[in-house]
């Protein structure tokens, strides 16, 4: 499964941290939020107005790799994506990527997606990264006040065998109102759609 989020076509790594629970996201972030009724994916966030920045981690149901995204419509073509994943050496690798189509999202040439730590314990993968609210990136979608954000969320039970090999994934849509004026999200509307594609 597959939920729904730039170094020059390349892909930034750092070591395992320490594993993530629950309650510790919780008193690291100021929000969450489920993705999924299923509670396989948690979102964490603050939003951090000095620096016009979302600071965001995921804690997914997996020790394969998981994805956001924020769609300009709902759905995967246009949206803006981030992809990671630990290897069996414990490095952790996270790509910002376009979705031009239902396909394989391509490498940003811009990666604003900027990892901030991750950790893999008890089937639990946790990714933590922040990226600017507008980054100048055509490839990019801004995030403003007020506005219905789409989001696009993912994750699957492998890693990708290769840099650019993702298996089957089903993505799903949740939108979210968000008012960063208050750091809240105001309302959310789980599996809006959802369609299935492969990337090879």
């Amino acid at each position: 499964m597959f939920s729904v989020l730039c170094l020059s076509f390349a892909t930034l790594f750092i070591a395992q941290a320490n594993g993530h629970t629950h309650d510790d996201l919780s008193r690291q972030y100021t929000y969450s939020v489920q993705l999924d009724s299923q509670r396989n994916y948690t979102m964490f966030y603050s939003y951090v107005k000095e620096l016009s920045i979302l600071r965001i981690a995921v804690l997914v149901q997996t020790t394969g790799w998981g994805g956001l995204g924020i769609s300009p419509t709902g759905q995967m073509p246009g949206s803006d994506v981030a992809i990671g994943w630990l290897d069996s050496s414990g490095k952790t690798f996270l790509q910002d990527r376009y979705a031009f189509a239902r396909t394989t999202p391509r490498f940003d040439a811009s990666q604003d997606w900027k990892l901030k730590g991750s950790s893999e314990e008890g089937g639990f993968t946790t990714l933590q990264f922040e990226r600017a609210l507008e980054t100048c990136d055509e490839e990019d979608i801004a995030i403003n006040f007020g506005d219905t954000t789409n989001l696009i969320y993912s994750y699957h039970v492998k890693i990708p065998w290769t840099m650019n090999s993702f298996c089957n994934i089903s993505f799903k849509v949740l939108r979210l109102l968000i008012c960063l004026a208050n750091q809240r999200i105001l309302e959310v509307f789980y599996q809006v759609s959802s369609f299935l594609t492969s990337l090879i």
